[in-house]
């Protein structure tokens, strides 16, 4: 197929003007649940890529030990994948793969802050998977694959301590790990608010106790159905943190609880790992939604650039796009010379869309900014 198909299936918030900065990276979709549309664009980032693998290994040489410490970190970024793909009761069905077969699944990797001695290499391992790869092995072992990416949700990180709800400025050290976090390449997509002015009018006690008005006033200014509050609570003297998710979206209330150790001075390490639990809990419940009810990923909708060199190559493509299997509508939102903006209603995956496409000889590309169909 002529597109990549890395990023395909990947959703992501509408553009609105107050998270531009923010959101520059997302390009234009909308996923249709019931009655409601999230509009917005495709993500960079997908759910078949894993970042933040810290690797290390020590060998006769720097290069030797490079090459190990590849592997192995593939190895367990194949691993985190399968936990953020497959449900708990299935995972047992697949089997560890080899390394002949590890390497057949991923399209590429990257490395950051690579360090390097004589004998030893450590740095930091983003692994790309090959969506089409990982479906077909999954499939092999009968396992289920809610291969849809959920549309984006607004996390709002919330600091609870003495009586007092913490969440905009940098005197809040939670949304500091969420920060650091991985929250593109999910299930579940998601974006931090920007923390200025106009977030700051919201009332922080109300946020803390996840109030539906105070969330629906973020939700619609970040262009998402779906806003939760991320409470942490945890007093230095003991070695208790709690945290917990929580919020109503589309699919009802989510209200996700993580309890952790604290030890002393470890504060930054433990907020981590309870923010990655806390977002694990939310893939999975994606999951679930996904695979008890396929019907809700049922009719999506994608924002296409038409490209053409006449009028009568505008109507030959839209007659073609209008009798693709699987279309349901072509809207077109506007027409210029040289070029038609149109929304496709269509039923099934993203990759099914393009399948049906490239059978009426129609190509979709991704040029950088925007979906685009071309004829070669």
């Amino acid at each position: 197929m002529k597109l990549l198909l890395s990023r395909l299936g990947s959703r992501s918030p509408r553009d609105v003007q107050a998270a531009a900065t923010l959101l520059a990276r997302r390009l234009g979709v909308c996923l249709i649940v019931g009655l409601a549309a999230v509009c917005g664009q495709p993500a960079r980032a997908d759910m078949f890529t894993v970042s933040g693998i810290e690797i290390a290994a020590t060998a006769e040489s720097a290069v030797d030990a490079k090459q190990v410490a590849i592997a192995e970190g593939q190895a367990r970024a194949f691993a985190r994948l399968a936990r953020r793909l497959i449900a708990p009761e299935e995972a047992g069905l697949l089997a560890t793969p080899d390394p002949e077969t590890l390497q057949s699944v991923v399209a590429g990797y990257s490395l950051d802050n690579e360090r390097t001695s004589a004998s030893e290499y450590l740095a930091e391992l983003t692994v790309r998977f090959n969506a089409d790869a990982i479906e077909f092995l999954l499939s092999k072992s009968n396992i289920r694959l809610a291969v849809e990416q959920a549309p984006p949700a607004l996390i709002v990180p919330v600091l609870w301590r003495d009586g007092t709800a913490t969440i905009w400025g940098r005197s809040n050290p939670w949304r500091a790990t969420w920060e650091r976090l991985d929250l593109d390449n999910r299930l579940v997509p998601a974006l931090l608010p920007l923390g200025d002015a106009a977030d700051e009018l919201a009332d922080p006690q109300r946020l803390a106790v996840a109030d539906p008005s105070a969330l629906a006033l973020l939700a619609g200014r970040y262009g998402v159905e779906l806003a939760l509050v991320a409470v942490v609570a945890y007093d230095p003297g003991q070695n208790r943190i709690e945290a917990a998710l929580a919020g109503t979206g589309p699919y009802g209330a989510i209200d996700l609880r993580e309890v952790g150790t604290l030890e002393e001075g470890g504060e930054e390490q433990a907020m981590a790992e309870i923010a990655s639990a806390l977002l694990q809990r939310l893939d999975a419940e994606w999951r679930r939604i996904a695979l008890a009810d396929p019907s809700r990923l049922a009719r999506q909708e994608v924002a296409i650039g038409v490209p053409f060199s006449s009028l009568q190559e505008w109507v030959a493509i839209r007659g073609r796009l209008e009798t693709a299997p699987g279309i349901d509508s072509v809207d077109v939102r506007s027409l210029n010379a040289g070029e038609a903006r149109i929304v496709i209603t269509y039923t099934g995956g993203f990759r099914e869309l393009a399948g049906a496409l490239e059978l009426q000889g129609l190509y979709l590309y991704d040029d950088g900014a925007n979906w685009v169909i071309r004829t070669n």
